[in-house]
C-alpha cells in the first residue's frame, strides 16, 4: 500500500527548484535502517519495507521501525516481500533513479532491480567478499575480528556478488556488535551522501568469488552460553549477541550483558563469589561476570545482582 504520495511529492517539488535530486526509493525494515532513511528523507520518494508482523506477547501484528519512521516523514510506504503486479506498478510508478537497500530482508526480483536508471545499491556490513550473508557484524565478532568495514555495492541476482562501488574499513578493540554498527553507521551515511550526488560516475569494482565467506543466518539457539567451551570463544559469543546470551540459574535465563576471561582456575560452571564479584568457570580460563539481566527484569552490575541473591548449596549455572 502506497500512502501520503501527494504530502512528499510537495516536500520534492518545494526542494527541487533549489538542488537537484537523486530520487531515491529506500528498501529496509529494522531499528538500524532508520537513520539512513532519515538522512535521505528529503531525496525519498518511497519506501519498500517487510509487511507488518506479530510482535510482543500479544503477537499483534505491528509496522516495522522503518514504516513508522516513513509515516511519520510522510514518505509513501509500500509493504511487500512477495512481488506481485500491483506492487510492482506501484514501485515503478514511483519514477525512481536509485533504489537503497538497508537490511530491508528480502530479495529484490530481477525486473525491478532494472526499473531504476542507475540500478539498486546495498549497504552490507563488511568488506566484500568476505562475509556475504545475514549477519557479518556478528559472524566477525565470533571469529575474533578486530578489523571491521563496509561495503556499498550494487545488487544483482546472486547474493551480495555485486560490483562494490565504496567501502571503508576501521578497527576496534574488544568490539562489541552495538560498537561495530554505531561506527558503521555514522560513515555508511557519509559515504553515501558522496557516492548519491553523483551516481553517473561510479566506478564498479568487480569482486573475486573465489575468495567469498559466508555469514549465516543467526539462529536463537546460539544464543546459549555452553560454559564447556572456552572463556575467550564465550567472551565473543556474548559481545556479538549483546543482549542476548544466557545462561540458566535457579530454571530462568540469566542474560549476561557484559563480561571478561580471568584466569582464576575453576571447573566448567563452577562459580565463585567475594566482594560482590563473581567468576564462572569454562573449558579454559573462567569469566568474571560484570552485567546480567534476570529474566523479566532489568538489568544490573553484577554486584546489584548478587546483593539480591542469597545462593545456596544447590544453586549452579548452566
Amino acid at each position: 500500500m502506497v500512502r501520503n504520495r501527494t504530502a512528499h511529492d510537495k516536500i520534492l517539488a518545494a526542494r527541487g527548484s533549489i538542488i537537484p535530486l537523486t530520487r531515491i526509493l529506500f528498501a529496509g525494515t529494522p531499528d538500524l535502517s532508520v537513520p539512513f532513511l532519515e538522512s535521505f528523507k528529503e531525496d525519498c520518494v518511497g519506501v519498500l519495507t517487510k509487511p507488518d508482523s506479530p510482535k510482543g506477547r500479544s503477537k499483534r501484528p505491528l509496522p516495522s521501525s522503518v514504516s513508522l519512521a516513513a509515516e511519520n516523514l510522510q514518505i509513501p510506504i509500500i509493504k511487500a516481500l512477495t512481488f506481485d503486479e500491483a506492487t510492482r506498478m506501484q514501485i515503478s510508478d514511483l519514477n525512481f533513479d536509485v533504489g537503497l537497500v538497508v537490511a530491508y530482508g528480502g530479495l529484490i526480483p530481477e525486473d525491478v532491480l532494472k526499473m531504476p536508471k542507475f540500478g539498486w545499491i546495498n549497504v552490507h556490513f563488511s568488506l566484500l567478499p568476505d562475509l556475504r550473508g545475514a549477519a557479518p557484524v556478528e559472524r566477525a565478532i565470533l571469529r575474533g575480528d578486530t578489523k571491521f568495514g563496509v561495503s556499498i555495492f550494487k545488487l544483482v541476482r546472486e547474493l551480495d556478488a555485486g560490483p562494490v562501488i565504496g567501502s571503508f574499513e576501521f578497527n576496534l578493540v574488544h568490539p562489541t556488535v552495538e560498537k561495530v554498527f554505531q561506527e558503521s553507521i555514522d560513515r555508511s551515511i557519509q559515504l553515501l551522501k558522496e557516492l548519491l550526488h553523483d551516481p553517473k560516475n561510479w566506478e564498479l569494482n568487480e569482486q573475486d568469488h573465489s575468495a567469498a565467506t559466508y555469514a549465516h543466518k543467526i539462529d536463537k539457539e546460539e544464543f546459549r552460553i555452553d560454559l564447556r567451551k572456552e572463556a575467550f570463544a564465550i567472551d565473543r559469543q556474548i559481545r556479538a549477541f549483546f543482549p542476548s546470551a544466557f545462561l540458566i540459574f535457579r530454571d530462568q535465563r540469566l542474560s549476561i550483558l557484559e563480561a571478561q576471561v580471568s584466569s582464576i582456575n575453576l571447573s566448567p560452571g563452577e562459580y565463585q563469589i567475594g566482594e560482590g564479584m563473581l567468576f564462572i568457570g569454562t573449558g579454559r580460563e573462567s569469566l568474571q561476570i560484570l552485567k546480567v539481566k534476570p529474566e523479566g527484569k532489568r538489568a544490573l552490575t553484577v554486584r546489584e545482582w548478587l546483593n539480591g541473591i542469597r545462593f545456596k548449596n544447590e544453586d549452579h549455572f548452566l
